[in-house]
Formats: structure tokens, C-alpha cells, sequence
């Protein structure tokens, strides 16, 4: 099974641990939904004494969330470390951007170097493994398309859910603003008594100074976007 990093990782854990009593795991996972990191990291390092009774997707968790802990604690050695036990034990295991800091996955791609370093051939062969971020044009791309999904591609999860928030907002007021024009334009065009007609143009002239307001937050969200990726290293 793959392991996927997944906060709050108590979600992934929640039918696994009810099914048998584990109070060193409990323990943990109360302590990581605290922000505690350094309880998290002591009932790790107690529990790690004696792994005999954990199964081996237990051991993979208690890996998961001690490593976090580590990254908190600004221990990214440690925090390699564990994170190369965890590929030891799920070599296909790899993080999400989506939930995961690029900190975080910062730190996991350094134990994912050093493992694939540590599995190479030893016949006199090496083969380089470039580990690289995902490209800027690629990001460009994306988020000119729609704003934040070049960021979360880059693994700025945060930034990039904020984006794509603003978009769909942005988005959303055009096109609310855009049938308000049409229907009170057409209700100025219909009118025929004076009054009428100027109730109407009042109305109309509201809707397309709120439309050009939306038409102004959707250009900026978009600019935004593509000047954050363009700015980032």
C-alpha cells in the first residue's frame, strides 16, 4: 500500500485505529492535531524502541507524523532519517502538494535522493538522478489557464487554494454582474414612460459599474498569478 501524506493525517488513521486499541499511536496522533511536535517526537522515539507490535502500515504512520514533527522542529536531518526509514519500508511512498508544505516535501525529496543514492548499483555504474521542482514554463501555463494551479503544481499548495479561490470568486461576479447588464438593459430598452425609462437607466448604470468592478478583480486575480510564478526562483 502507499503511503499518502495527508493532513490532518488522523483522517487516514481514523478507521485503522478504532479497529485495535494502540495508545502509544493514539497518543501520537493527538499530540501531531496539537501542534505539539516535540510530544509527537518523544512518543516516536519511545515507540520506535520496540516496533514489534505495530504492523507494518503502523510503523509507516509513526514514521509519517514523526518526520513531520522533525521538519516543525527545524530537525531536517533527523527528519531525512526518517523519511528514509519510511522508504525503506514503502519505497513508492510520495506526498501530496496539495495538503503537504513544500517544506515538508523539501526535506522528503532529500531522503528520496539519498535513498535511490543509497539502492544503486554497486558494480561500478551511477546513474545521476537530477531532482529538480517542476518547470516555470509548465507553471506559467497552468496558471495563465487558471490562476493558483501553477502554484500548486510548483507545490505551493497554500498560495495556490487561495488563488483558485480568488478566480472562482472573480469569476463568479462576472458572470453575476454580466446577466444583471443584460436583464436591465433590455428592461431600459423596453421602457416607454419617462420615469420609467430613467428608474431603468439608473438601475442598468449600477449593474455596468459593477461589472467593470468585476471585470477589474478577475483581470487582476489572473495578473496576480502569472507575475507570483514569474517572480518565483
Amino acid at each position: 500500500m502507499t503511503v499518502r501524506a495527508i493532513i490532518p493525517l488522523a483522517l487516514c488513521l481514523a478507521a485503522t485505529l478504532a479497529a485495535q486499541p494502540r495508545p502509544a499511536l493514539d497518543a501520537l496522533v493527538e499530540a501531531y492535531e496539537r501542534g505539539d511536535y516535540r510530544r509527537v517526537a518523544a512518543i516516536a522515539e519511545s515507540a520506535a524502541a520496540d516496533t514489534t507490535a505495530l504492523s507494518a502500515d503502523d510503523r509507516a504512520y509513526l514514521l509519517t507524523y514523526w518526520a513531520f514533527s522533525l521538519v516543525a522542529l527545524s530537525r531536517e536531518d533527523d527528519a531525512v532519517a526518517r523519511f528514509r526509514q519510511l522508504l525503506e519500508l514503502r519505497p513508492a511512498t510520495e506526498l501530496n502538494p496539495e495538503f503537504v508544505s513544500p517544506k515538508i516535501i523539501g526535506v522528503f525529496r532529500q531522503a528520496q535522493a539519498q535513498h535511490r543514492r543509497a539502492d544503486a548499483p554497486s558494480d561500478g555504474i551511477t546513474l545521476q538522478v537530477e531532482d529538480r521542482a517542476p518547470s516555470k514554463p509548465g507553471a506559467l501555463l497552468r496558471t495563465m489557464a487558471w490562476p493558483g494551479w501553477g502554484q500548486s503544481y510548483r507545490g505551493q499548495a497554500r498560495k495556490g487554494r487561495i488563488l483558485r479561490i480568488a478566480a472562482l470568486a472573480a469569476a463568479a461576479a462576472l458572470g453575476a454582474t454580466e446577466v444583471g447588464c443584460y436583464v436591465t438593459h433590455q428592461q431600459y430598452l423596453d421602457a416607454r414612460d419617462a420615469d420609467r425609462i430613467a428608474d431603468t437607466y439608473t438601475t442598468y448604470n449600477r449593474w455596468y459599474r459593477s461589472r467593470a468592478l468585476a471585470v477589474n478583480l478577475a483581470v487582476s486575480v489572473w495578473v496576480a498569478g502569472v507575475i507570483d510564478v514569474m517572480m518565483d526562483d
